[in-house]
């Protein structure tokens, strides 16, 4: 009996000593919340270091929850508002002193990423070094790292040689808008602009990195989708009913 009381104890003590437990954060409200005046659900997605991940629901208005981790390792953090719109992100580096993060639409790009290379290859993932790659982001591109060679930098830290050569800054490609109903069109990206469109207004000019932008005019209850194709240079157009959620 006492050494059956012995190995549960140390079971208990071994598990709490690979988790620790931090607070995650999003970074204020995404442009449609703000746009809606009602906030928005999540669904907050993690690495495990074991090429899976774990969910986890954050209901309308949760801004922060504690999460346990394991120790050790880089964990990568999406925070996917309505569950498809582009992720607020970031990782938890195991150094951190702080138990706390904040998730950022910034970042958010960089672990979605992250996460994708992670599903094939959880290694190098695990063991990167993010504040690194954070710094070599910041002084290559500046604000907006929506314009990183996706390709180049993840075949970098795939095989290990993550250096300023894996950050290539891709142009945006300039978009110009026209045959859109009139209105107030909020990006769903704060580092996208937002537009106005009325019956004098000929034409919008855009800058648009390479990926999906998505547009909501809540006056009319429409959602306007941009796909920037960088490899042929187009930009794809069409406009629908937005998540039902913002209805």
């Amino acid at each position: 009996m006492g050494l059956l009381v012995f190995v549960s104890v140390a079971c208990v003590l071994s598990c709490s000593d690979a988790y620790r437990t931090i607070e995650v954060s999003l970074e204020g409200q995404h442009p449609w919340e703000s746009t809606c005046h009602r906030p928005m659900w999540y669904t907050l997605v993690w690495t495990d270091g074991k090429g899976g991940f774990q969910r986890l629901h954050l209901d309308a208005g949760t801004r922060s929850v504690s999460i346990p981790v394991p120790r050790g390792m880089d964990v990568v953090f999406c925070a996917y508002p309505l569950g498809e719109l582009e992720p607020f992100g970031g990782v938890f580096h195991p150094l951190y002193a702080e138990s706390r993060m904040t998730l950022t639409q910034r970042e958010g790009c960089i672990a979605k990423l992250l996460q994708t290379l992670s599903k094939t290859a959880a290694g190098p993932i695990n063991c990167l070094n993010y504040p690194m790659l954070l710094s070599l982001l910041d002084d290559i591109l500046g604000d907006d790292f929506r314009t990183v060679d996706v390709n180049r930098l993840g075949k970098d830290i795939l095989n290990g040689v993550l250096s300023r050569q894996s950050i290539r800054r891709i142009p945006p490609l300039k978009a110009a808008l026209t045959n859109l109903p009139s209105g107030l069109w909020v990006s769903a990206d704060l580092k996208t602009e937002s537009f106005w469109l009325d019956s004098e207004t000929v034409a919008v000019e855009l800058s648009l990195p390479e990926g999906l932008h998505r547009f909501l005019n809540r006056e009319l209850s429409l959602e306007l989708r941009l796909l920037v194709d960088g490899n042929s240079g187009r930009i794809f157009q069409y406009v629908r009913e937005p998540p039902s959620f913002l209805l």
